[in-house]
């Protein structure tokens, strides 16, 4: 079903009449990290909700992107905000082991949605990463007391530009 998720999920509907849903999602390692990869949610809710493995990882083998190829790495490393969220809500977390944990949350440092996963999910907090942005202000370091100038300055000449004809 590449490219294609409603046709993914109407083949769950037909799955589950005969009632073969289950097995179906059991058995679609590619057709999970397929939907994660890809960004789409419904699917990814689907497959984990019937029993897909939240913690198998990648059946071509060639996503070596952290200690291993998880589900879990290929969301963060994508900024897959939605599909991070639900398979930490499946237990991803507890599956990765502890340098690949330190990877990911490496990662997710530096993508504020799957930052605000991890927050949400219960992970991770990332207090100073989704923390406003402070504006610095006058006197505090950066500008001179008297920033900004009043007027633009002609730098040739050395005089506000609102005298320069």
């Amino acid at each position: 079903m590449s490219g294609r998720p409603d046709s993914a999920l109407l083949l769950f509907e037909l799955a589950d009449e005969r009632g073969q849903g289950d097995a179906l999602a059991q058995g679609a390692r590619a057709g999970l990290f397929w939907a994660v990869s890809e960004g789409y949610s419904e699917v990814v809710k689907q497959l984990l909700r019937r029993g897909a493995d939240v913690a198998q990882h990648s059946p071509v083998g060639s996503l070596k992107v952290v200690q291993g190829d998880t589900l879990l790495a290929v969301a963060v490393f994508g900024g897959r905000k939605n599909e991070t969220l639900e398979l930490l809500r499946y237990g991803a977390w507890e599956k990765e082991t502890p340098p690949a944990r330190e990877q990911l949350l490496a990662w997710a440092s530096s993508r504020k949605p799957v930052a605000e996963a991890f927050r949400e999910g219960g992970v991770y907090g990332f207090d100073k990463v989704l923390a406003p942005f402070v504006h610095p202000y006058r006197n505090q370091g950066i500008y001179e007391p008297d920033y900004p100038p009043a007027n633009p300055i002609n730098w040739e000449a050395g005089t506000p530009l609102a005298s320069v004809a």
